[in-house]
């Protein structure tokens, strides 16, 4: 392809130069070695889910047709019971699935014991459980009691999609991630002084394993209690053949020395090891259970979750005592210590403050873990192979950072003038209008500062500048009775809803008094609004939303800095880009790709907001696409207004998502799923029609758009295809000649993509790397690609540091472990060559990887058309409606 030669690297890694660094990733192949395991399996019988449900139904005035039997209780117990049982999902709704896997059978009178300890904690819910009634209920279920039979499951049971995309069983993405953990709890750990033992914990975001018991590390005169964690996972890569198991590495920390902070809109999560006599049979998995706390709003105290284990245990054993909600959250230190040989940890969370352990682990010591867990996994898993480099011009044309003082200078210049022709762009020549509300002087001129630093302004000339390019007016003054806090009482429920949605109307109408009611075509203008930190307010009474609001109403974008901040220069320059990025003045990257990339190619990130319930404010959803194009004079962002059915400047788009079409209603009626896909899915096929007659990179991350559209699920895509509804995938082409399209996949919370270190010739050590990736194994068809960037200067740290050695005096506890994390680029859709070939996928991935580094951000997670389409969520703010 004409332009790519120079561009990229040779395509077979396999015959770079010997010094070409590699990347090694925390992740092992299934399927490659034949794997089985034989287990005792039960099913959860029809007639079960049938009683339990109508009597469990009968507690309720209104009954739900879609209840299924609550057993999340129930298998959390019985997995403290018997720790080698694994308790399948979605057992309770279909029957065709076994519902427990164990080493052994369960005896039928344990099993009868364990059942009667559920019922009578469900059927009690709402008050004391008539006893004939539970007695009936289980002679019943006794009768109907499924038995156990033998069964050898392939842990390897794959299928392969359309696309070519591996699709395992359902049930091994709990089964094997289960096994590896059990595999690995029965070795320990050891390193340079250092030996780890592991605890298993089955999770919804796949199976942890937990060091145990948890190290201290003194500082401060004070114990700071901390586990390393181990998480494995289960996932596929789009168009591999083979899925693999992820190996995720971080840092438990627990909370001891002070009572915990549960924030209201927030719960807890605390482990409970329960004594090992107690159990029905020795032996099996070690584990620990999950219990949830959760602030109660109609009691205004702590109470435990309905499906944690602690209220369900007394019923079944009384041979030892569990703390209250209230007991754990006043006093954790006393229950981590143990009481009778039970021991309850609460996780600490960045919620409740700081930890002196800090969290994440550095290269070098994830290498060590590694390295650890590829020799407990040899004979049935194999490492993935490692990724090699491939493309030389992973960065496009950055700011230079001069040291001397001239260089300096001149850069400041030349820096200044793009932002002020990025500013006239995006305002269509009118003036830039700022508005800084303050509370401290000092910030005042701190944002000041940071404005002429990245304008290239005379101090001197303040408040108002004329520039060729750009004409700036400031205006500044306290505002305090804005910036205080919502006059919410005290209260839960509705009425606490009802409070905050009045308090919110009440600042609105003060903020519109402020400033006045503008005309409908008013220049759009920025308002800068110091504002103490979250966690400085009481439940309700931020007045962030409503002043986002308030401002919206009076056509202005709002941009909030910290009172609290300690590098205030810094986090005032921040805000200032941060405003003029709402303002749509940004300064998109210049791609080093040459003529592979069409000149007026233009980027559009699609969206999907999703605001979910709280007490205060309904859900919302909304689609938001982005577009970045060039113009006449530089490069514009511009948004999808769905009212107008047109492309609107990026801050029209952002004071439109307030009244934006919600996705989940229509004219006030609540749609299905099934019906928000639909809806979702028509706006994105108008979008592509409105768009197909200019060549066009559309950008998407799998994990935020594939609940709305989901033909971006790995089992789903095929190359070169989109799909939309239950209608056969068509070729891109059919929705514009020039579209390409790359999905883009992180973490996403559930460990999508694995973590990675930069391996060196000594065993022992590991660094970074940064640039586009793939695997040495890959073919000359290879769509999937990794994208890295470096780490930002501010937050480097020792890349050696270790926690886990010596014991526990490991200074290494103290250093944060942040790492880059992997962008996977899915190069779905690209378009033919003049000479009939299709173009290269390293170009539209490299180009991807480009796109993350804009302006003096940080590079950015995701292209830049893409975060500009996601941070536009901050003016989706659901308003409270009565229901």
């Amino acid at each position: 392809m004409v332009g790519a030669r120079h561009v990229l690297g040779e395509r077979d890694g396999r015959h770079a130069q010997p010094m070409t660094p590699t990347v090694r990733l925390t992740a092992y192949d299934l399927g490659r070695d034949p794997w089985s395991h034989d287990f005792k399996v039960i099913a959860f019988a029809p007639e079960w889910r049938t009683e339990v449900v109508r009597r469990y139904a009968k507690q309720f005035t209104r009954a739900d047709p879609r209840w299924t039997a609550p057993i999340r209780q129930f298998n959390s117990l019985l997995q403290a019971a018997v720790p080698d049982v694994l308790a399948a999902p979605g057992a309770a709704t279909d029957e065709r699935l076994p519902w427990l896997y164990a080493a052994d059978v369960v005896p039928r009178d344990a099993m009868s014991r364990l059942t009667n300890a559920w019922l009578t904690r469900i059927l009690s819910r709402r008050g004391e459980a008539d006893g004939e009634e539970v007695d009936a209920l289980l002679d019943t279920l006794d009768d109907a009691m499924p038995q156990w039979a033998s069964t050898s499951v392939d842990l390897t049971d794959t299928t392969l999609t359309r696309g070519g995309t591996a699709d395992p069983h359902r049930r091994l993405y709990h089964l094997v991630p289960e096994v590896v953990a059990a595999r690995l709890a029965a070795r320990t750990y050891q390193y340079e002084g250092t030996e780890l033992s592991f605890r298993v914990v089955s999770s919804t975001r796949g199976t942890e394993l937990v060091s145990w018991p948890p190290q201290p590390y003194v500082r401060r005169g004070r114990d700071w209690y901390h586990s390393l964690l181990m998480r494995a996972s289960l996932h596929t890569v789009p168009f591999s053949g083979r899925p693999r198991v992820h190996i995720t590495y971080g840092v438990r920390r627990w909370v001891t020395g002070e009572p915990v902070k549960l924030d209201p809109r927030r719960g807890v999560t605390a482990y409970l090891q329960v004594p090992l006599p107690w159990t029905l049979r020795d032996g099996g998995v070690p584990r620990l259970i999950a219990n949830g706390l959760r602030h109660d709003s109609a009691l205004g105290t702590p109470a435990w979750r309905s499906t944690s284990l602690m209220d369900l245990l007394p019923e079944y054993s009384s041979a030892f005592t569990l703390p209250t909600a209230e007991e754990l959250i006043d006093n954790p230190t006393e229950w981590a210590q143990g009481r009778d040989g039970v021991s309850v940890w609460v996780v600490h969370s960045t919620l409740m403050g700081s930890h002196d352990a800090k969290s994440g682990l550095m290269p070098v010591e994830r290498r060590h873990f590694d390295a650890w867990v590829e020799e407990s996994l040899a004979g049935v898993l194999r490492r993935s192979t490692d990724l090699t480099k491939v493309t030389l011009l992973a960065k496009p044309e950055l700011w230079r950072r001069d040291k001397d003082a001239e260089a300096k200078a001149a850069s400041k210049v030349v820096k200044g003038h793009a932002r002020r022709l990025a500013c006239a762009v995006a305002l269509d020549g009118r003036p830039l209008t700022i508005d800084i509300r303050y509370e401290n002087d000092r910030t005042r001129d701190a944002l000041v500062a940071a404005l002429c630093e990245v304008l290239n302004l005379d101090p001197a000339s303040a408040p108002h500048w004329r520039t060729p390019e750009l004409e700036v007016r400031l205006d500044a003054s306290t505002w305090e009775e804005i910036t205080a806090d919502l006059q919410v009482p005290r209260s839960w429920g509705k009425a606490h809803a009802r409070a905050v949605a009045t308090a919110t109307r009440e600042r609105r109408a003060l903020i519109n008094r402020h400033f006045g009611t503008p005309a409908l075509d008013a220049p759009i203008r920025l308002v800068l609004v110091e504002l103490r930190g979250a966690d400085k307010f009481g439940p309700g009474r931020d007045p962030k939303a409503a002043i986002r609001l308030g401002c919206a109403d009076a056509r202005r974008v709002s941009q909030f800095i910290t009172t609290e901040t300690k590098a205030l220069a810094e986090r005032a320059r921040s805000s200032i880009l941060d405003g003029l990025r709402q303002l749509g003045a940004v300064l998109p990257p210049k791609h080093t790709l040459g003529a592979a990339v069409p000149l007026d190619l233009q980027h559009v990130g699609l969206w999907m907001i999703r605001k979910n319930h709280t007490t205060a404010r309904t859900a919302r959803r909304a689609l938001v696409a982005v577009r970045i194009r060039s113009n006449d004079h530089g490069r514009r962002v511009e948004g999808w207004d769905e009212r107008r059915k047109g492309w609107v400047s990026y801050p029209e788009l952002l004071l439109s998502l307030h009244g934006d079409v919600d996705l989940e209603q229509d004219r006030g009626t609540w749609l299905s799923l099934a019906e928000q896909q639909a809806a979702a899915q028509r706006r994105i096929r108008s979008l592509l029609f409105q768009i197909r007659d200019t060549p066009t990179l559309l950008l998407v991350q799998a994990g935020n758009m594939r609940h709305s559209w989901p033909w971006l699920t790995n089992s789903a895509m095929v190359p070169d295809s989109l799909g939309f509804g239950p209608w056969p995938a068509q070729r891109t082409a059919l929705f514009g000649p020039g579209l390409r399209v790359v999905v883009i996949r992180d973490g996403g919370g559930r460990d999508e993509v694995p973590q990675w270190y930069a391996p060196r010739d000594d065993e022992k050590f590991a660094g970074h790397a940064s640039g586009v990736w793939q695997s040495f194994d890959v073919g000359s068809d290879n769509r999937v690609f990794q994208s890295i960037t470096e780490i930002p200067i501010q937050g480097a740290k020792p890349n050696q540091a270790v926690k886990y050695r010596d014991g526990a005096a490991s200074s290494g506890v103290t250093v944060a472990g942040w790492n880059p994390e992997i962008r996977e680029l899915t190069v779905l859709a690209s378009r033919m060559t003049t000479t009939g070939e299709p173009e290269d996928p390293r170009i539209w991935a490299a180009l991807a990887h480009q796109l993350r580094y804009a302006d003096d951000y940080v590079p950015l997670a995701v292209p830049l058309a893409l975060h500009l389409a996601k941070l536009a969520e901050e003016y989706v703010v659901g308003e409270y409606r009565e229901t």
